[in-house]
């Protein structure tokens, strides 16, 4: 079953070649010393649109978490930015907070 779609957008300066990438995008990163030092992540909730339902086997208007991230170098250039969208449906998110 499908669980999300996930598109990561990194620039040719820091990933010349997406065939670079083997298991692992932040390892290959790491490799090319282009390692992030800090993410933002935006989180919101939208409906499924047809593609979103044809690709995640859902139907269309069902209840969607996208999750966009930026990824930041220590000089503060992106490195990446990722969409990430998931079904609604089957997954439980809990988060532990700590002072």
């Amino acid at each position: 079953m499908p669980i999300a779609i996930e598109t990561a957008t990194v620039p040719t300066r820091f990933l010349p070649s997406p065939e670079l990438v083997e298991a692992s995008l932040y390892e290959t990163l790491k490799g090319l010393d282009a390692l992030p030092s800090r993410a933002v992540q935006r989180m919101r909730s939208r409906p499924a649109t047809e593609t979103d339902a044809r690709l995640l086997d859902c139907d269309v208007g069902a209840p969607m978490l996208i999750v966009e991230r930026r990824c930041f170098l220590p000089s503060e250039q992106i490195v990446e930015f990722s969409e990430t969208r998931y079904r609604g449906d089957v997954y439980d998110f809990v988060v532990e907070l700590r002072r």
